[in-house]
């Protein structure tokens, strides 16, 4: 016997308690992002895209002077600051990631958290040492512990670049 789902179009006690999943109102969270925020439409959907009702506590984090927002990301005028001009990852997500994700390494936060080192090696390379400079103030590293991981990173992102190679 095929029974009935009976909890199909019902918001569950603690799993979304604002209504933002159950009502499908994802787009009324790009457009808090677009307009509160003051965030580019790539940048709102790419958060929205990536971290869902979360997305907001990405934002929180941009917006200069506020309750939770980090003073190595919002240096800019509307606090977001992305980890490549050409892409929609900020450098919020670094801050985001080693605080509730529990990154630490710059390895997983471009491997693994912003994907950056499978869409763009290239790309990654050129902010490997900025990542270190975020997650190392978040986790207490030195100076020296930046630089191996940045190395580490590079090495890393080397072997991600498959042009020249023999099958």
């Amino acid at each position: 016997t095929v029974r009935e789902c009976v909890t199909l179009n019902r918001g569950l006690i603690g799993s979304d308690r604002a209504g933002v999943v159950s009502e499908r109102k994802f787009d009324k969270i790009r457009i808090t992002l677009r307009e509160e925020y003051n965030m580019p439409k790539d940048v709102a959907s790419h958060l929205v895209s990536n971290y869902g009702t979360r997305a907001l506590q990405v934002a929180e984090l941009c917006k200069p002077g506020g309750p939770t927002s980090d003073k190595q990301v919002a240096a800019t005028k509307y606090g977001h600051k992305r980890l490549v001009a050409r892409y929609p990852m900020l450098e919020a997500e670094v801050i985001f990631a080693a605080r509730q994700e529990y990154a630490l390494s710059v390895v997983d936060v471009l491997a693994r958290r912003t994907r950056l080192a499978f869409i763009d090696s290239a790309a990654a390379e050129e902010v490997a040492g900025r990542v270190a400079e975020l997650l190392g103030g978040e986790l207490g590293w030195g100076r020296g512990k930046k630089a191996a991981e940045t190395k580490e990173a590079l090495r890393w992102l080397k072997s991600m670049n498959l042009k020249g190679r023999e099958w």
